[in-house]
């Protein structure tokens, strides 16, 4: 199983103290719930423009606006420094010659 980013820890613990849900979340954010998964799991980056969405729908504080936009620049790092799904499909072939 895939491990959760810091983004996708802070943001669901957030949502579970609240007692909201990801489709919660997903219709208030107007996108699918898959794509909120993907980028708690660090599928798909976190994009800088939800920031401010993710805060009204939180109602977070400025101490935890912080802590989210520390979570995302972590997680974003992460994502970025993966190596990408060609690059390891080429590293597992040579290793099997």
């Amino acid at each position: 199983m895939k491990q959760v980013t810091p983004y996708g820890r802070f943001v669901r613990i957030k949502r579970m103290e609240q007692g909201r849900l990801l489709v919660e979340q997903a219709i208030f954010m107007d996108c699918t719930p898959s794509l909120l998964s993907s980028v708690e799991l660090g599928r798909k980056p976190v994009p800088e423009s939800w920031i401010p969405t993710i805060t009204d729908f939180l109602d977070l504080d400025e101490k935890d606006q912080t802590k989210l936009r520390t979570a995302v620049e972590k997680s974003n790092v992460e994502f970025r420094s993966r190596p990408r799904v060609s690059e390891r499909v080429h590293a597992l072939a040579a290793s099997k010659k």
